[in-house]
């Protein structure tokens, strides 16, 4: 046989958050329905029409300009994710026995910012995880853009429509500065 390692997911077997949701519903107005509606759509893309190039997980990268637009950056997004690890009872204590055992790795769709915070929590080795990395702060965008990505997310909101959001994610976005956030970002998961 040969040598043995683990890999676990975050959310869900080592803690009970869903980071990307809950970093919506603090920074965007009305940020869990937006979060959920984004989710559907980005279900859709992936499982129903398995559109070329697109992989599930994408929530993470359409979100992004809108974190921007709503005054998130490196620094708030970190602190608001390392006062809210919620962990499985008894998992700092099973990682703990799991690392001194064999060599061990957390993989998750999170951003890098909650995973380093999960880290700093449970004392598992950074080094050895591997989640969505993202640099909110590598963009600067215009007050007036911040505004246009505010109507957008109003939009969304009042208008769920499948057109709606096609036109607004992948005709509108990509001509605005804060769309190359969405280019920038590669989940970590999907395909």
């Amino acid at each position: 046989m040969g040598r043995k390692f683990f890999v676990s997911d975050c959310e869900g077997p080592i803690s009970i958050n869903d980071n990307a949701f809950e970093l919506a519903g603090h920074f965007i107005d009305d940020g869990e329905k937006f979060f959920e509606i984004i989710s559907k759509y980005d279900d859709v893309l992936a499982d129903v029409l398995n559109r070329p190039g697109y992989n599930a997980g994408g929530t993470l990268k359409l979100i992004v300009p809108f974190l921007k637009a709503f005054e998130a950056d490196n620094e708030n997004i970190i602190n608001f994710s390392t006062e809210n690890v919620h962990l499985i009872n008894g998992a700092v204590e099973t990682l703990n026995y799991i690392k001194n055992t064999m060599p061990s790795f957390i993989v998750s769709t999170s951003y890098n910012h909650y995973i380093h915070a999960l880290c700093n929590v449970t004392g598992f080795p950074f080094e050895n995880t591997y989640s969505t990395e993202l640099d909110i702060d590598s963009v600067e965008i215009s007050d007036t853009e911040k505004e246009t990505l505010k109507q957008f997310r109003s939009n969304i909101i009042n208008n769920p429509d499948f057109d709606v959001l096609e036109d607004i994610f992948w005709k509108e976005i990509p001509k605005l500065k804060s769309g190359c956030l969405i280019d920038m970002v590669h989940p970590v998961g999907g395909r």
